[in-house]
């Protein structure tokens, strides 16, 4: 069972950590976007709308381990139902986190949406409008901050209750489970 959990950290860890990475470096550009009362200029948001398009896929591929994770937990709760063992917390909790990945496709989705687009910008990347293009942009990474943030309550909320639950019932789950997950 915990094999099961644990094999499925290392690509997810790998993936949370470009993610991560590529949201911060996006946030200095959106932030440094907005802050000023003058747009940046087209070379910054052609950089900042390849940017998107590369945190765009790294979301992909966190759904896609926030799935596979959900996928292997709810392997792990039928084992330990068939075991005998009380897993209504689980259950809830699973289906808690299955809410919450629910709310990070809708973001990923506008993201998605906002790119294909491409409001100010045309098939190349290349600006036609200023302010649309930057709106744009904005817009992208508000959902990627709303994206970030679901998965790591998602991840926080699913970790705690594993540890609760390995404590309540003697179940190993680790100390934090879903804490590298994905």
């Amino acid at each position: 069972m915990v094999s099961i959990i644990r094999w499925a950290r290392l690509p997810a860890i790998l993936m949370t950590t470009l993610l991560g990475l590529a949201l911060s470096a996006g946030s200095v550009a959106a932030a440094s976007s907005t802050t000023s009362k003058k747009l940046p200029d087209n070379d910054d948001l052609q950089r900042v709308f390849r940017l998107r398009q590369i945190q765009l896929q790294y979301g992909t591929t966190q759904l896609a381990a926030e799935n596979a994770y959900a996928a292997n937990l709810a392997a792990t709760i039928a084992t330990l139902r068939q075991q005998g063992k009380d897993v209504t917390d689980l259950v809830n909790g699973l289906a808690r986190f299955h809410n919450q990945i629910a709310t990070g496709q809708t973001a990923w989705q506008h993201i998605s949406d906002l790119l294909t687009m491409h409001a100010g910008f045309d098939a190349q990347g290349n600006i036609t409008d200023k302010g649309q293009a930057n709106w744009t942009l904005e817009s992208a990474h508000t959902s990627l901050l709303l994206m970030k943030q679901t998965a790591n309550n998602a991840k926080n909320d699913l970790s705690d209750l594993l540890h609760r639950y390995g404590k309540t019932y003697g179940v190993p789950f680790g100390s934090h489970a879903a804490e590298d997950a994905f």
